[in-house]
């Protein structure tokens, strides 16, 4: 097993969310293909990907291990397109795919890869694929969409013998010696912020709500996609950093706090031949910013030290997780309390390098077509605060999964608002 299958493991047995939480799940169309021709596309996946052809063993112990099959198989299902599901079939295989989730999130399954063809008048129309999060990352999942893609348009893919780069080979990558002592590095470093950084970002409990008592707000806003992209160009960044930027900006205020910690996800594909592989490689990282506590500092200040930060972040992101929870509760016992890893935030929006459409420059007047959504509530065993954010095809999407005992909804749609309002003044001042 790598390091992210076991950490995604250890997470699961603590943090039993629900099995949709350690699935990934995508939809594409394939109009025009025959159901052999597409099966036949799909089961080239199987053939050139491990992650597509391994399941979970468990023992007596409780210990897993990825077994790898020569040949393997998964359930694809046939769904004719009901109107009165969803207005397309489009729309109908995202909530299909949704549906899958809980499917592949399943360890129990032999194997943790499922699909469903939403058909019109019995021909293929989209494709819902969900794939389980222990087997393969968000980058994995998006490689095997590319692919399935190309092969739908009739492309031929460069080499379709198995993938050069196997969840075997990562896993001998990281135990060799090498990787171990990236493992060592990136360990030591969490030890040293852990002792000293904040024990938790939301140590204190504001209110009481009755279970389940975590939500999911949805916010999608054109301007902060404005914003974000013309503020990463005028301050020559990234828009992940100057997202991440906002964040902490807007959390510490709302917090009073200059010093926050919390979890990066980091795709940790650092070597060229892992780049095209499906599996898992995703860990985790520490991220922490200490920002200037006597002075409001700048946002162009802001995202310098948030870069600064990630970066050490993403340098130590590498680490068998195995060891980690030792440190987590020897740290505890040295200060006397309770050491959290309940914070997170993820970037995967996939933002074109052009203008996002809108008035150039005044980001401020899309603000009225920003739309905030609370989702569903989950039963959750630790996680207080995770932000994700996304790309749509109308602006930003942020997910916020939290712990209302810790922030209650009101402050939590303020943070998002604060985090969109601050976004466009900068960039308005940016931009002159």
């Amino acid at each position: 097993m790598t390091w992210a299958q076991r950490a995604g493991w250890n997470r699961r047995l603590k943090e039993p969310t629900g099995p949709d939480a350690f699935a990934l799940a995508c939809t594409l169309p394939v109009d025009g293909l025959t159901a052999g021709r597409l099966l036949g596309i799909l089961g080239q996946m199987v053939e050139r990907h491990e992650a597509l052809r391994s399941r979970f063993l468990v023992d007596a112990a409780g210990e897993p291990r990825q077994d790898v099959l020569a040949a393997g198989e998964f359930t694809v299902g046939f769904r004719e397109f009901d109107p009165g599901e969803a207005p397309d079939p489009a729309a109908q295989a995202q909530s299909v795919a949704e549906e899958l989730k809980n499917r592949a999130g399943d360890v129990e399954n032999s194997f943790l890869t499922w699909a469903c063809v939403i058909t019109v008048d019995d021909a293929p129309a989209h494709l819902a694929l969900a794939v389980s999060h222990f087997f393969a990352d968000g980058v994995g999942v998006d490689i095997l969409c590319r692919e399935i893609a190309s092969l739908v348009a009739g492309e031929t893919l460069p080499e379709l013998d198995p993938a050069a780069w196997r969840p075997v080979d990562q896993a001998l990558y990281e135990n060799s010696p090498k990787g171990r002592k990236l493992s060592r590095r990136a360990l030591l470093y969490w030890e040293q912020n852990l002792a000293e950084g904040p024990a938790s970002m939301f140590p204190e409990r504001r209110a009481d709500h009755p279970e389940p008592r975590f939500v999911q707000i949805e916010m999608i806003s054109p301007a902060l996609a404005v914003a974000v992209q013309g503020l990463a160009q005028a301050l020559g960044s990234s828009a992940t950093t100057v997202s991440l930027a906002l964040l902490c900006s807007s959390l510490g205020r709302a917090l009073g706090t200059a010093d926050l910690m919390f979890e990066l996800i980091s795709k940790n594909r650092w070597q060229p031949e892992a780049e095209g592989a499906v599996c898992n490689i995703a860990q985790n990282s520490l991220f922490r910013v200490r920002l200037d506590a006597q002075r409001d500092p700048g946002f162009p200040d802001v995202v310098r030290a948030t870069a600064r930060s990630a970066l050490l972040a993403q340098r130590h992101s590498r680490h068998d997780p195995a060891p980690l929870d030792g440190i987590v509760r020897s740290v505890g016992e040295r200060r006397g309390l309770e050491v959290e890893r309940s914070c997170f935030f993820n970037f995967t929006a996939d933002l074109p390098s052009e203008d996002h459409p809108g008035p150039p420059g005044r980001p401020g007047g899309l603000l009225p077509a920003t739309t905030v959504r609370t989702g569903s509530r989950f039963t959750s065993g630790g996680t207080k605060f995770f932000l994700g954010v996304g790309g749509t095809g109308t602006g930003l999407y942020l997910s916020l999964f939290v712990d209302l005992d810790y922030l209650p909804l009101d402050d939590a749609v303020a943070l998002l608002r604060d985090m969109e309002h601050r976004a466009v003044v900068e960039h308005a001042a940016a931009v002159g």
